[in-house]
């Protein structure tokens, strides 16, 4: 719960360290959509995928834009932001800024995360990295 209260309090910048350590078992109930299949949906999954984004962008930063707490579930509404320093993904770091919007919802059992369910805007990252072309617009 205190990753939940550091959102509430601003801008949240990600650091390379154990995330699982707030999940009640190793696999903690996890459903990780949206996310790259190179990363597995369990718990070790969980934290490849954001060591993998702090190594390709050292400054990312996760602000909660809505952060919805009933019962033992907390929604957060997100926004990724960084710089594509180094490799991700197979795209090599370019310099360009990372902006992504993702969703997650959290289930707790006893202040530990049980369950998780996960959002990101998958093709917008993937487009950002230039893995994906950039959509075409008509006049």
């Amino acid at each position: 719960m205190a990753g939940i209260r550091r959102l509430r309090e601003g801008p949240c910048r990600l650091v390379p360290i154990d995330i699982s350590r707030g999940c009640r078992t190793p696999w903690c109930g996890s459903r990780f959509h949206g996310f790259p299949d190179a990363f597995g949906s369990d718990r070790d999954g969980i934290a490849d995928f954001f060591r993998a984004l702090v190594a390709a962008a050292p400054d990312a930063r996760i602000e909660a834009d809505d952060l919805i707490a009933d019962g033992d579930r907390v929604a957060v509404r997100f926004t990724l932001t960084g710089t594509h320093q180094n490799e991700l993904l197979g795209a090599p770091g370019s310099g360009r800024p990372l902006n992504v919007e993702g969703i997650t919802v959290l289930r707790f059992e006893n202040g530990l995360v049980a369950e998780r369910w996960n959002r990101l805007d998958d093709i917008t990252l993937l487009t950002q990295l230039g893995l994906l072309p950039a959509a075409q617009t008509t006049a």
